[in-house]
């Protein structure tokens, strides 16, 4: 037995073969965490350090346009039988909201895997997610407090002043399940509590994952459970407007992304995707039926639970398969989805998202709006379509000055909270 401080005899070294090494995924960049010293290493340091993935800007762009598009059209009736269908059909656009979860909870759900769930990860994850949508939510709510009573909206106006806290608390969500949809100006802002409230409550289920160590079972279960509770209650007769706006009810798109997610972490992005095509067919089939459906007035094809159960299912399933296809190959949705022009849009989508109702509810107290056709001198599509391409341009100058002015600069105090994960899409 030599003495402890004795070092063993080196053992003589072999030649070792040099392997090419593996194809590298485009997204996401393996690194091995910090060694570990005697005085500790850092509690927060990546186990993955994560890269921009452009084609989600590209989905996001869509997914604004799908929404503005519904938004822009909503109340709107043409008399000629093709167009009229068209415009229809686009009521049935506010699945774009869908593809914006999907989104958000693959890429919030990627960002936490790439990071150990420590009390000051925590914090950091919070602070940047803070810093990225307080600041331009609160912005809007301000401004339509003070610019309200200019455009004599006052009904908005009070609303927002006798409900502030359930809007500066992202709970309004709650509030419109127990009492309806509030006063112009204010009614898109649902989706962006339910975000808020995902954003706060998914790190600690992920903490309780990788305890338990049984992520799949329950990710499985939040995909198919929101789905079949929507289709029940429906049934059953509970409140529809309810399912539409709450968290527990409308999670099935948020956990097909944060599936996505945990399949990337884990080397399974290929075998994920094959699985998203397949599903993706069925799903395609449904959301055409869905949508032809919403474009013949008197057809009904799917009962009004199944409809509910199944649309913002499978407008998740078939994000889920771009987000995939983006990822694992370059190929037409690659292509499709980087484009320059989209891609600006859907940098700016959180801002376009916040400001179009506004410039829509301002203009449906119009004559300018193409709901007040009497003094329209143009054929009524030609004028939908002016107006369309109006409230896209103004929107979209406003979502530039506030990115630019507004949200870049306070984006900058991100470098006081670095994220150990790198930069995320």
């Amino acid at each position: 037995m030599r003495p402890f401080h004795e070092k063993p005899a080196p053992k003589p070294c072999r030649p070792l073969k040099l392997r090419s090494p593996p194809e590298a995924t485009p997204t996401l960049i393996e690194t091995k965490p910090a060694p570990q010293s005697s005085a500790g290493a850092s509690s927060d340091s990546p186990r993955k350090r994560l890269s921009y993935v452009p084609h989600l800007d590209g989905l996001r762009g869509i997914a604004i346009l799908l929404v503005m598009a519904f938004h822009f059209t909503q109340g709107v009736r043409l008399q000629n039988p093709f167009t009229g269908a068209a415009v229809d059909m686009a009521s049935g656009l506010f699945i774009g909201v869908d593809v914006f979860f999907v989104i958000s909870g693959f890429l919030i759900t990627r960002i936490l895997l790439a990071t150990n769930l420590t009390k000051r990860a925590y914090l950091v994850f919070t602070m940047r997610r803070v810093l990225r949508i307080f600041p331009p939510y609160w912005f809007y709510l301000i401004a339509c407090l003070a610019l309200l009573p200019a455009l004599r909206q006052y009904s908005a106006r009070d609303y927002l002043n006798d409900h502030w806290l359930w809007f500066f608390t992202y709970t309004n969500n709650i509030r419109i399940a127990l009492e309806g949809w509030p006063a112009s100006y204010l009614s898109h802002l649902w989706s962006l509590a339910i975000e808020e409230q995902f954003y706060l409550i998914w790190p600690i289920v992920l903490v309780l994952l990788a305890f338990f160590r049984s992520w799949l079972p329950f990710l499985v279960l939040a995909v198919l459970g929101p789905p079949l509770a929507r289709f029940i209650l429906a049934e059953t007769g509970a409140n529809p407007l309810a399912l539409y706006v709450l968290l527990p009810t409308r999670l099935d798109p948020l956990a097909i992304g944060a599936l996505i997610a945990f399949c990337e972490s884990r080397g399974l992005m290929r075998h994920c995707h094959k699985a998203m095509k397949l599903l993706a067919i069925p799903a395609g089939i449904f959301m055409v039926v869905y949508l032809v459906e919403r474009s013949l007035s008197g057809v009904s094809v799917f009962s009004m639970p199944a409809r509910v159960a199944g649309q913002h299912f499978a407008t998740g399933l078939l994000s889920g398969v771009l987000i995939t296809a983006g990822i694992t190959r370059a190929g037409v949705v690659k292509d499709l989805f980087t484009r320059t022009w989209i891609v600006k849009v859907g940098k700016v989508s959180y801002s376009l998202y916040l400001w179009h109702f506004a410039v829509n509810a301002t203009f449906r107290n119009t004559d300018l709006h193409p709901q007040a056709f009497g003094r329209a001198d143009l054929p009524v599509e030609v004028y939908l379509l002016v107006y369309l391409v109006l409230a896209g341009l103004i929107s979209y100058l406003i979502a530039i000055v506030s990115w630019k002015y507004f949200e870049e600069p306070v984006l900058r105090l991100k470098r006081f909270f670095p994220s150990p994960a790198g930069r995320p899409a």
